[in-house]
């Protein structure tokens, strides 16, 4: 199919000062409501793909790079002006530094390691269908894994669209935009921190900004698979497939679906933009032992997809959690994605890195705290077995009145979940953590709530709350919402009295699970000295053998308690670690920030989850 567009390519003769576009130099200096011409069409779940293993094209390298502070781009509109050698400009989008995406500006130069602000990348694509079948390229979707916070994507001088949300993929369509040979591709990403944001302007974390994920172009049909959904059937006897196409198709279309190791391949109908099959056969249930998948090819009508999906049941009951009908514990350990050199930046090596310690501490369950990770964390988890608790960044205090944060908060956890509906080591979607319970937290928390139930009744739900401190225990009104009730405590450390924690597993009276979602204290790697001294290996250590004494009363069998995910595998930056020994780092890490260095409290947990218990 050969697309043609008449041309809209901006020409100016015009100085950048003179020009209709931005005004005179007085006017777009003065003008303060600039961000109301960018604020849609809004780029949320409904245009999110789920690509499956289509092979995109990486136009990650080559990229222009300049920091904006003061949003002058978007006043005086840069991405209209068309190069010109002989005007002065304080900004040429096709001149300056290159650099590759994903890239996060913090630790690129040292000024902008706290830098938080606007960005611009800008890149010129030669033909961007050079890289596909020219006679089968159709449409061209435009994915950005990540970018924080804000995401303005602006194609040969036109504003194609905003993307709000750190962590979850920006997807769109933008075939209608491409219009010649070479084509101006312009993103302004933007990482301030306000209070309609999700998260809000109080975190535990380093606030990365740039598009710190991959940036692919898909090739796909006029008619696309835009999302599939591959489970098992409510009564868990066979396998449940749904297709949902880009857009709603006039005349039915024949699809077929092929799954080789249970020799099925199967015709059905798509009407309307949706269909669905049921597949009667009984897969092997994929457990962390034996993470079988099997390959599962769609073909509708021109479009082709595939994935490698494995196949559980997750369900709570009482105050234990089952996996495919045997009760779970679940050992584990928190991460953040974070690392020395390349920030938010992550690689399957790093993952599978991670995933190598987490085996080395015993642990079979990975809290991933504490917004979406990386893609490539579910799929290598499904490999190797592994079991994820995986959140979105309703952290701490949220403008739970707002509107818009709301529409933010719910959008953020449909893109989530329709990224990774089809992951069999994700077991809990997590809406919240360490909030306060007030009456508009609850009524935004059971909106979230619906959402992921709307969006994926086969998980449990969970969310990390508070202990009430004077009563030791939970009355929070989320765990009317939620399967699995997560908390985070740090009794022995914030908390001074280790007893406490007894007093609180001995109230605990909930008909629901409770899972340890943090505790931990801080050490300095290779900081030694004895139990009484704060902040060395020894007192850490020391730390989770209190901690152990008590949970091994409780959990299991013996107890409430279903799990433990200490807070952390490795230290990781936080501006707001200030202390002698902290110095911007959450030292509570097993592992110190090198991902390398062990500390002593490793391997009490790690005994611990071998059965080995301090006397």
């Amino acid at each position: 199919m050969v697309l043609i567009f008449k041309s809209t390519r901006v020409s100016l003769e015009k100085s950048v000062e003179k020009s209709e576009l931005a005004g005179n130099a007085v006017t777009f200096l003065h003008e303060e409501d600039y961000l109301e011409q960018y604020k849609h069409p809004k780029i949320d779940a409904e245009t999110t793909i789920d690509p499956g293993l289509r092979k995109p094209s990486d136009i990650g390298k080559g990229w222009h790079f300049c920091i904006d502070p003061y949003d002058t781009g978007l006043r005086q509109k840069w991405f209209k002006y068309k190069k010109n050698p002989n005007q002065p400009q304080d900004y040429d989008p096709f001149e300056g530094s290159d650099y590759s995406i994903p890239m996060v500006w913090n630790l690129t130069k040292p000024e902008w390691f706290y830098y938080e602000g606007s960005a611009w990348y800008s890149k010129t694509l030669k033909d961007p269908r050079n890289n596909f079948d020219k006679e089968k390229c159709d449409r061209l979707i435009l994915e950005i894994g990540g970018a924080s916070y804000s995401c303005r994507i602006f194609i040969d001088g036109v504003f194609v669209g905003v993307h709000l949300g750190a962590s979850t993929p920006c997807s769109l369509d933008i075939t209608e935009y491409i219009r010649f040979s070479e084509v101006s591709l312009m993103i302004c990403v933007n990482n301030s921190r306000t209070r309609e944001n999700i998260p809000a302007t109080h975190t535990d974390w380093f606030n990365y900004g740039g598009i710190h994920r991959n940036i692919f172009l898909y090739q796909v049909p006029n008619h696309f698979i835009q999302r599939t959904i591959v489970r098992l059937t409510k009564d868990q006897n066979f396998i449940e497939v749904i297709v949902k196409m880009n857009k709603k198709n006039k005349l039915p279309i024949k699809a077929y679906i092929v799954i080789s190791k249970l020799h099925t391949n199967k015709e059905f109908k798509i009407e309307n933009g949706e269909g669905s099959v049921i597949i009667e056969k009984v897969p092997q249930l994929w457990e962390p032992s034996n993470p079988i998948l099997y390959k599962v090819d769609i073909k509708a009508g021109n479009d082709f997809w595939q994935d490698n999906i494995g196949f559980r049941v997750i369900t709570a009951k009482g105050q234990q959690v089952f996996l495919n009908g045997r009760p779970r514990r679940l050992d584990g350990i928190s991460v953040h994605e974070d690392d020395l050199m390349n920030g938010r930046i992550t690689s399957e090596e790093d993952i599978r890195q991670r995933f190598k310690h987490a085996r080395e501490l015993g642990a079979i369950f990975i809290r991933l705290a504490h917004y979406p990770h990386s893609p490539m964390v579910a799929r290598i988890a499904d490999e190797e077995g592994l079991l994820i608790w995986s959140e979105i960044p309703v952290y701490w205090t949220l403008d739970y009145e707002n509107p818009n944060t709301v529409k933010d908060a719910n959008n953020q956890l449909k893109e989530l979940i329709r990224r990774d509906i089809n992951r069999a080591s994700i077991i809990f979607w997590s809406l919240a953590n360490e909030t306060a319970d007030t009456d508009a937290r609850i009524n935004f928390l059971s909106i979230l709530a619906n959402t992921a139930r709307s969006e994926d009744p086969t998980r449990l739900l969970t969310a990390a709350c508070l202990i009430n401190q004077e009563t030791l225990q939970i009355s929070d009104r989320l765990v009317e919402h939620i399967d699995v009730i997560g908390v985070n405590e740090y009794f022995g450390w914030y908390d001074p009295e280790i007893q406490d924690l007894e007093l609180f597993l001995k109230h605990y009276k909930l008909n629901k699970p409770l899972l340890i979602s943090e505790t931990g204290a801080d050490a300095v790697a290779g900081h030694h000295g004895n139990i009484e001294t704060l902040m060395t290996e020894e007192w850490q250590a020391n730390f989770f053998e209190n901690q152990i004494k008590i949970l091994k009363k409780y959990y299991g069998a013996s107890g409430p308690l279903i799990g433990i995910t200490p807070w952390i595998l490795y230290d990781f930056r936080s501006p707001r670690r200030q202390r002698e020994y902290q110095n911007g780092w959450n030292r509570k890490g097993l592992i110190a920030e090198d991902k390398t260095t062990k500390k002593v409290a490793f391997q009490v947990m790690a005994d611990f989850y071998r059965g080995i218990h301090p006397e």
